[in-house]
């Protein structure tokens, strides 16, 4: 049986996925985009997320072995054959909504704790986006040993409260809400 949900994050704070590239360019982090040049939220990031959440909830040992037979393997698959029985799109930045994400570049420094004063050569910057929706799908295989697992995935899904860089300095902050789609 499949199942399609729609999954929409909103950002409650400043929030970067970050490229990992930025040779030659004014700022260090720049969020990912697509060929348009618009942002997404990778479904890898999600599932990621999704993936140490789901963890957390279960309560059986996981083996990093493609022997393992753990509900975290069943779902989010495992070396081997043991594909995963999640999709997830990449999350689209919704271009229809009043408060689409605006672009900002935030810079920071590091202290030296010692001296407390910014360290030398310690200054940063990050491109984020405030204040926009993101919007995408997840469709959800299931089959006699994974349906009792299912409001597990989703509760691991609308737990998430933060995603991207800066945790720690108040990045990030989304509230994810899931609804059931079409049923196949």
């Amino acid at each position: 049986m499949k199942k399609r949900f729609d999954i929409v994050v909103k950002l409650k704070s400043p929030m970067c996925i970050a490229t990992g590239s930025s040779i030659g360019s004014l700022v260090d982090k720049y969020f990912v985009k697509d060929r348009s040049g618009k942002p997404y939220i990778p479904a890898s990031t999600i599932k990621g997320i999704m993936r140490q959440n789901f963890m957390s909830l279960v309560d059986e040992e996981h083996h990093d072995d493609m022997k393992c037979m753990c509900p975290v393997c069943k779902v989010f698959g495992s070396p081997g054959y043991n594909p995963s029985k999640l999709y997830i799109d990449d999350l689209l930045l919704d271009d229809d909504v009043a408060n689409i994400g605006s672009r900002t570049v935030r810079h920071s420094t590091s202290v030296d704790r010692y001296r407390k004063v910014a360290k030398d050569n310690s200054l940063t910057s990050m491109e984020v986006y405030e204040g926009g929706i993101f919007k995408g799908t997840m469709d959800l295989y299931l089959d006699e040993s994974t349906e009792k697992y299912e409001e597990l995935i989703l509760i691991s899904l609308k737990i998430i409260e933060s995603i991207g860089a800066g945790k720690s300095r108040g990045y990030g902050w989304v509230h994810v809400d899931v609804k059931e789609g079409d049923e196949w």
